[in-house]
């Protein structure tokens, strides 16, 4: 029952992990990744990109592909500035973004400014 309990917690994504490493022909032994922080990484990746296309679905492709990658770079910038916002001793928590949440838009912009030089980006 403990166990049930447990993985009503889980998010899909939690669970999908878990069965993948504890299963020998997971997803990181079929991608060569041997380490634990290859392991964790792979499973942070995955989580990033299933937040990037969750935004991807509400704001569309025009709002990157209208100002390339120094567009992406100045959102960047702006992700940048508010961690050292977060990370500031004087500074109250913020109640509307995590130090993790900024790090995985970061994340995600450089992903994107990837997709976006090698001509990958949708147009839409």
């Amino acid at each position: 029952m403990a166990c049930l309990v447990q993985s009503n917690f889980m998010t899909n994504t939690d669970m999908v992990f878990k069965n993948m490493i504890e299963n020998e022909s997971g997803l990181a032994d079929s991608l060569g990744i041997k380490t634990l922080a290859g392991k964790e990484a792979l499973k942070v990746a995955i989580a990033n990109i299933q937040l990037l296309d969750r935004k991807h679905q509400d704001y569309g492709s025009k709002n990157i592909s209208n100002h390339g990658v120094l567009g992406v770079y100045i959102r960047m910038d702006d992700k940048f500035s508010r961690l050292t916002n977060l990370l500031g001793k004087k500074r109250k928590r913020a109640m509307n973004e995590s130090i993790r949440d900024t790090l995985r838009d970061i994340s995600n912009y450089a992903i994107i400014a990837l997709l976006v030089d090698s001509g990958k980006w949708p147009k839409e």
